[in-house]
């Protein structure tokens, strides 16, 4: 989140919805810390089983910008060419009307939800990619339990089983079929994320 402005002053920009988010990284790079609220969004291609994530504005076409920028930016509006996306500053009548950090904690507090809830989105998005992978350990693997809270970095040797679900024989001599997804070779570390050692998994028959 950007700092506010001098006395927790801000100044609203407006622009097309499209150029929000382009304008408020403009803004940024520039030292300016222009800022609207994001979230992301998980959308199909057209006519395609592929997915594409994407950032979105929350309030399209309104940008905050601290208002001690307030007289740079009249400045790059003045230039022969504005080095930004094309922009106005929001006014009423003559006046450039500032407010506070108070009056924006609401979208302050959608971003954070929206990012809440995005957070969950990916983590069922990979738990579920996860769950659809298939491991072939071969007869007398050791692995470990890397997704399985109750047997959480358990150690086992397969005792049979397929590419779906493995028997693990434990050194109690108790054999429980545990999904392959939630296996990885012993010698990888637990630490390592699912995609990487899905990765390093050995595939034996």
């Amino acid at each position: 989140m950007v700092e506010e402005g001098r006395a927790g002053k801000w100044c609203i920009l407006q622009t097309s919805a499209g150029r929000t988010l382009p304008l408020a990284r403009a803004l940024s790079a520039a030292g300016y810390e222009g800022w609207t609220p994001r979230r992301m969004e998980s959308r199909r291609r057209p006519r395609s089983t592929v997915t594409i994530d994407r950032e979105l504005a929350i309030a399209p076409g309104f940008v905050f910008v601290p208002s001690r920028h307030l007289d740079d930016l009249w400045r790059a509006l003045a230039l022969p060419v504005c080095p930004f996306p094309p922009f106005s500053v929001f006014t009423v009548g003559r006046r450039v009307p500032e407010i506070s950090g108070t009056d924006i904690q609401g979208l302050k507090a959608e971003e954070t939800k929206a990012d809440i809830e995005w957070q969950a989105f990916v983590d069922r998005r990979e738990k579920k990619l996860k769950r659809s992978q298939r491991y072939l350990y071969g007869r007398g693997t050791v692995v470990r339990v890397a997704d399985q809270d109750s047997m959480l970095g358990m150690v086992g040797v397969v005792a049979g089983g397929n590419d779906r679900v493995a028997q693990i024989e434990f050194s109690n001599g108790h054999k429980w079929n545990i999904e392959t997804w939630r296996l990885i070779p012993d010698h990888v570390d637990a630490a390592l994320s699912g995609k990487d050692a899905a990765a390093r998994t050995a595939m034996a028959s």
